[in-house]
């Protein structure tokens, strides 16, 4: 009677950490996916970041040749958009940061 009652405790401790660690890797592959997707976020803003600043300084080229203030407004409006996406580039970097943290530990 001893005998079975210790092989079952025995099982039941052996399906409980069958259990954590089948929820172990879930969140693990969560965690995993969540810093793929901010990955691709961050990239994408940064291609945007490239972009802005490109038109940005064709405008600037295009209103001191031509003298237009309109330009230079709107080359303005695109570093200010600019500035504000890197400013989200570096809180999701941080967030990418805390995320790996979480994983390796």
């Amino acid at each position: 009677m001893f005998a079975a009652s210790s092989s079952r405790q025995a099982y039941r401790q052996y399906l409980d950490q069958q259990q954590e660690e089948r929820k172990r890797e879930s969140q693990k592959r969560k965690l995993e996916e969540d810093l793929n997707v901010i990955s691709t976020l961050k990239a994408k803003m940064q291609k945007e970041v490239e972009c802005l600043e490109q038109k940005a300084e064709k405008l600037y080229e295009k209103a001191e040749a031509k003298q237009s203030h309109q330009s230079l407004v709107e080359a303005n409006a695109f570093r200010r958009v600019a500035k504000e996406k890197r400013e989200e580039i570096v809180s999701i970097t941080s967030e990418i940061e805390e995320k790996v943290a979480s994983v390796s530990n």
